[in-house]
Parts: C-alpha cells; structure tokens; sequence
C-alpha cells in the first residue's frame, strides 16, 4: 500500500490531491492502487446508466469480488457475499440523486468496509472510518443524522437530498470518520441528472421513500 492522499484534517473532509481521471484524490482512493482506481473509474461509469441499483466490491489490489445487482432502490446481499466483501471497498449507484442510506451504512458496519462509496449522477459519495466501523458508533451517528436533517427542514432547507448528505456530514464529524460528496463527470452527465429527476417523480408518485428523509 502506497503513502495515504487523503486523511482527516478539520471537519473530517477528505484532504485530496487532485489528479486526472482515475488519479483524482477528491473521487478514488488513490492511496490504495492505481489498479483499484482504474476498475473503479471504469466500473461507476458503467453502472451509473443502469435503473436498477447494483453493487460491486472490489479488493484494494482492484480485483473485483463480486457484483450484485438490486432493484430502483435497494440491494440484497446474502452473508456468503457480505463475508467475501469484508474489508473491501463497495461502491453502488443510485439512479436518482440520492445520498447514502441508512441501509448503506448499516451494510458498511456489518462488513467493516475499507471504503463506503455510491454515484449518483451528479456527486460521488465517499465514507471511511480509521477505527474500522466499530458497532459503539452507530447510535451516535444516527443520532447525529437525525438532528441535523430536522435543524434543515427548521432552516428551511426543502431539498431532501442536500438534507440527507447534511446529515451525513454532521455523522461523519460526531464520530471521526471520513466523508465527503464531490461532483464528477460521467458521459452525458446532463441526461443523467433529467433521468434521475424523473426516476424521482415516478418514486414519489408511487408513494416510495427517500432514503432518509
């Protein structure tokens, strides 16, 4: 493993080194391999066009151990899958803008994740934890996750996602982990984001849930 590029600084924000392509600090883990960097750069450009949600775990050495693909908003892992991925990084797509879930990060304690990672078609969203997703944070983390979603909705903030990734942020500042949501460029970027707005319409039409709230 080569020399970290991103570590915990003030705020718990990931401290990038920007490089091109799959280089770039702020989106891949850069401090793990160019391989795995390579396989992610190519793989969430890929899965960003699905409809259906799909995971993928992939060792640090950048060979992928499995894929798993879901429904328009969920994943089910089976616990032979969950104990092959464990320690490695898991990324999925979210076909709508969307932060993690709650889901996600249960899914990140269970397996002890080296990186949390979801693309949605505007933002990349990374989480990793130094102290390897000990269960004693989890209740402080949804504690944090809940106040601050209900100071937004206080401020007036009506986004449901921009609420959500707040909530992260104050999770990820309450317990030392590292997150951070930076925009990115997937081909046709643009027609990603109105098919993503309109996924979101039909969901809340059929009277489906955000992800947090």
């Amino acid at each position: 493993m080569r020399p970290s590029s991103f570590s915990l600084i003030p705020g718990n924000r990931l401290s990038p080194k920007p490089r091109p392509t799959w280089r770039d600090g702020r989106l891949y883990p850069v401090d793990f391999s160019d391989a795995l960097c390579r396989a992610l750069f190519v793989q969430e450009r890929r899965s960003i066009w699905l409809t259906d949600e799909c995971a993928h775990a992939f060792a640090l050495d950048g060979r992928l151990i499995f894929e798993k693909s879901g429904g328009p908003s969920a994943v089910g892992f089976t616990w032979q899958e969950m104990a092959a991925g464990r320690g490695a990084v898991w990324t999925h797509n979210h076909p709508r803008l969307s932060a993690f879930s709650v889901d996600d990060l249960q899914r990140a304690f269970e397996v002890q994740v080296a990186e949390l990672r979801a693309v949605d078609p505007k933002w990349i969203y990374r989480m990793r934890d130094p102290d390897r997703w000990p269960t004693d944070k989890w209740a402080p983390m949804m504690r944090a996750i809940g106040t601050a979603i209900e100071r937004a909705k206080g401020e007036g903030i009506t986004d449901v996602q921009e609420r959500n990734h707040l909530g992260m942020t104050a999770a990820a500042n309450a317990v030392g982990m590292a997150y951070s949501r930076n925009p990115w460029s997937p081909p046709l970027g643009l027609l990603l984001v109105i098919r993503g707005w309109l996924i979101a319409r039909t969901h809340l039409r059929s009277g489906a849930q955000p992800h947090l709230a």
